[in-house]
C-alpha cells in the first residue's frame, strides 16, 4: 500500500474550505462553511483525509479573553503537542479510559430505567 503525501495548502471538500498549515512545527486544521457549521462527519471527514494519522489532533477552547473567532463558522483542529513523539501508548490509554467511563455511564443509565416499562424498548 502507498503512502499517501500529506501538504499543507488550500483545499475543497464538497461545501467545505479546508486550510491545511504547520505552525510551529505542529499540525493546524481549519474547516468552514459559507452559511453554518460543518457538521462532525465533515470534521472528521477533513481530519483523516488532510492530516496523518499518526498525529492526534484536538479542538480548544481557549479562555475567553484568548478566544478569537474571525468567521462564525470555522472550526479548528490542532495537533497535541505528545503526538509528535508519536506516543501510541498514551493514546491508547486515553482512549482505554474513555471508554471504560461511557461504560460505567451507560450502565448507571441503564439501572435507572431498570423498573420502567419503556426500558425493554430502549435496550433493543
Amino acid at each position: 500500500m502507498e503512502e499517501k503525501e500529506y501538504k499543507t495548502g488550500t483545499f475543497k471538500m464538497g461545501r467545505c474550505d479546508i486550510i491545511i498549515s504547520i505552525d510551529e512545527g505542529l499540525w493546524h486544521l481549519s474547516i468552514s462553511t459559507k452559511y453554518n457549521s460543518p457538521s462532525y462527519k465533515e470534521i472528521k471527514e477533513a481530519r483523516y483525509k488532510y492530516i496523518p494519522d499518526n498525529i492526534l489532533m484536538a479542538q480548544l477552547f481557549p479562555s475567553k479573553t484568548q478566544f478569537v473567532n474571525y468567521h462564525p463558522y470555522c472550526h479548528h483542529l490542532w495537533q497535541i503537542r505528545d503526538s509528535v513523539k508519536e506516543n501510541r501508548e498514551a493514546q491508547e490509554t486515553c482512549s482505554k479510559n474513555i471508554r471504560n467511563a461511557m461504560g460505567k455511564r451507560i450502565d448507571d443509565i441503564k439501572k435507572s430505567f431498570i423498573n420502567l416499562s419503556s426500558f425493554k424498548y430502549l435496550h433493543k
